[in-house]
């Protein structure tokens, strides 16, 4: 995994988790649906590196350290 990837990856992460707070409705799904696909699209690209074990607070953790 390239380290641009993860950058593009944490910041769409974080965009998501900040449109979770101030949305509701159909608007919040939107953006709890698309932080569910970056963490499927992490641990595809994890598991060539043999990472596919890690939970996805340490997948989070280990993206914005």
């Amino acid at each position: 995994m390239t380290n641009a990837t993860e950058t593009a990856i944490a910041a769409d992460l974080a965009l998501c988790d900040i449109g979770m707070a101030f949305t509701k409705g159909h608007a919040r799904r939107k953006f709890v649906s698309h932080r569910t696909a970056c963490f499927a699209a992490l641990k595809t690209m994890n598991a060539a590196d043999g990472l596919d074990t890690l939970s996805d607070d340490d997948l989070l953790a280990a993206l914005t350290a």
